[in-house]
């Protein structure tokens, strides 16, 4: 009975830690897509008046903001 009492109470830090850590990356990410879209507004209204791969821009600036944050 011990040995579950420890595993377990090991198990819920751990988890907790990388709920923080998971929390905090989601942050910086939400963060990073905000800037993003705010960087980028006039670029993408200018796209969509232009050109029909607009959206390919948006979303291939989306994803790389996104593996920038994750090797971080």
């Amino acid at each position: 009975m011990d040995n579950k009492a420890i595993i377990y109470s090991e198990h819920k830090e751990l988890y907790k830690e990388n709920m923080d850590f998971i929390y905090k990356k989601y942050i910086n990410l939400v963060g990073s897509y905000r800037q993003l879209v705010a960087d980028h507004t006039n670029e993408v209204r200018f796209l969509k008046s232009t050109s029909i791969l607009a959206p390919y821009f948006v979303i291939k600036k989306i994803i790389m903001t996104f593996f920038r944050q994750i090797k971080k």
